[in-house]
């Protein structure tokens, strides 16, 4: 039971600052985290037709800036592009356990076997734009682990696999 408090003092949980509605992610909440501050919401995702949580990087108390609010209408816009770029992604690293599996991601959309679950959107400070987006496979792939990409810009660099 005392190493069980020893970890809460080492990581504690994220404490919640501060509760708005932006016009653009709707109801958010500040929370910090060791120094490190982010807004959290859940919206419904217009590209998936599903509800997904985000994560939104900001200094102090900062609202969402503009950058961040055009590079969330540039996701949507491009989220068809970038579904197939994350689906050769996922393809490249586990494709081969897929195939074993009887799944072949080629044929058939993304979101049959992967959904999203949510988006972390950084601080801009330019166009080298670093962030994720992470996906939960359905059931029948793998119940227990999240599927993260990272990003650089509209590029994917890896996948890495939690849980």
């Amino acid at each position: 039971m005392k190493f069980l408090k020893k970890i809460k003092q080492w990581f504690g949980a994220p404490k919640v600052l501060l509760s708005i509605t932006d016009e653009v992610f709707g109801k958010l909440i500040l929370k910090e985290f060791k120094n490190s501050n982010y807004w959290q919401g859940i919206l419904l995702f217009k590209p998936t037709r599903t509800e997904i949580e985000f994560f939104i990087r900001t200094k102090e108390k900062e609202r969402p800036n503009s950058r961040q609010k055009d590079f969330f209408f540039d996701l949507n816009q491009n989220y068809s592009l970038l579904s197939k770029k994350w689906k050769k992604t996922i393809n490249g690293e586990i494709g081969d356990s897929l195939f074993e599996m009887g799944i072949t991601l080629e044929n058939a959309p993304l979101e049959n076997y992967f959904k999203l679950s949510h988006i972390e959107i950084p601080e801009i400070f330019n166009d080298e734009i670093n962030w994720s987006v992470t996906f939960f496979a359905i059931p029948e792939i793998d119940p227990n682990h999240e599927f993260t990409i990272e990003m650089k810009g509209w590029k994917a660099l890896g996948l890495y696999i939690n849980g």
